[in-house]
C-alpha cells in the first residue's frame, strides 16, 4: 500500500526544515529522499528509517522495530526502523531521527 497523499503532506511539514521531501513508488510502499539521498521508507501511515548497524542500537533503545516481510514462508528484515513514536509528535525529535538516518 502506496503512502496516502495526506501522509506524504504531514512528513513534508513535519520534516519541512530539513528541504522538499521527494517520493517515489516503491514495492507497494514509497521511498523518502531528501537532497537525492534515500533515507526512508513508507508503508501505509509508517516512515521507517534508514539505519545502519552503528545506529540500529539507538532505534532498539528508542522503542523501534525494523521493518520486516514475508518472503517464501520466512520473516525478513530490511536496515530500516520505525520512526519513534514521540518523533512523530515533535518535529525537532524528528529532525534528529532524519539526520541519523542521513548520517
Amino acid at each position: 500500500m502506496s503512502a496516502s497523499p495526506e501522509f506524504r503532506e504531514f512528513l513534508q511539514e513535519h520534516l519541512g526544515r530539513l528541504g522538499e521531501l521527494r517520493f517515489k513508488r516503491m514495492f507497494g510502499g514509497a521511498a523518502v529522499y531528501l537532497h537525492e539521498m534515500i533515507f526512508g521508507l513508507i508503508f501505509g501511515e509508517v516512515l521507517y528509517l534508514k539505519t545502519t548497524p552503528e545506529t540500529v542500537a539507538l532505534f532498539e533503545a528508542a522503542g523501534s522495530e525494523p521493518f520486516t516481510y514475508m518472503a517464501k514462508g520466512k520473516s525478513v528484515s530490511l536496515r530500516y526502523w520505525r520512526m519513534p513514536d514521540e518523533a512523530m509528535d515533535d518535529r525537532d525529535e524528528a529532525e534528529r531521527w532524519v539526520r541519523i538516518a542521513l548520517g
